[in-house]
């Protein structure tokens, strides 16, 4: 029918392309569902998502720094003499001195309770020296009577200024040394005299030197005096 070196061509039915194409298609459609597939398990984050989760975080990381800051306010005061407890401890900034002597502990049964303003605010650094009953009476009687009793009774001996807390003899007014634990004005004046007579004290202990002071008095406002 055909020569020998002629090779009959096959033109496919459209019925047949069609097929083909239909088949094409399909396979290209898995390919592409598979692929998403194989992303979606491989764990790659939406970017969008990620962004918004980001900043949703962020925001709640401000917002916990700023209650922790806010939680953080306070102050560090050191609570001695009369208490039982003593030591430094953390109180709120809005604290009382009442507020430190129950940090510590409370009142021992021999502490002058009377001798502190228990309603006082205190600062970041304060120091908080609760005297016993026997303290205050000696003071009172060393330094005139009641001169000494409203100078114990005021309370601002045993609440030290922030800082180091102490009141330094060497370059203290006055005034300041009024703040010490029965120091009126008279002994006031007689530590001024000593030093500009004698020079600076050396030692806390040399405060003894002085006309009036002995031991009693100076138990009572070692703690809260430097050089």
């Amino acid at each position: 029918m055909f020569g020998n070196d002629e090779v009959p061509f096959y033109e496919p039915s459209s019925d047949a392309k069609m097929r083909r194409t239909v088949l094409v298609g399909i396979a290209i459609v898995a390919c592409v569902v598979i692929l998403g597939s194989v992303i979606s398990c491989s764990g790659i984050a939406n970017p969008a998502s990620f962004q918004v989760s980001t900043a949703e975080g962020s925001a709640q990381n401000a917002e916990s720094d700023g209650e922790a800051s806010a939680s953080q306010a306070s102050i560090c005061v050191h609570v001695l003499g009369c208490v039982a407890r003593p030591g430094v401890y953390q109180l709120p900034e809005d604290a009382r001195i009442i507020d430190a002597v129950n940090a510590a502990g409370g009142f021992t049964e021999d502490a002058s309770q009377e001798a502190l303003n228990l309603a006082s605010h205190m600062e970041d650094g304060a120091q908080v020296k609760v005297p016993s009953v026997a303290e205050v009476t000696a003071a009172s009687e060393g330094d005139g009577g009641a001169e000494g009793t409203s100078a114990a009774a005021g309370g601002q001996g045993y609440v030290a200024s922030p800082s180091d807390g102490k009141i330094n003899i060497n370059t203290a007014t006055a005034t300041e040394l009024q703040k010490l634990s029965g120091v009126g004005e008279s002994t006031a004046q007689k530590i001024i005299a000593y030093r500009q007579q004698n020079g600076p004290f050396s030692a806390i202990e040399d405060i003894m030197n002085v006309s009036g002071i002995g031991e009693k008095k100076f138990a009572a406002i070692k703690d809260a005096i430097t050089v």
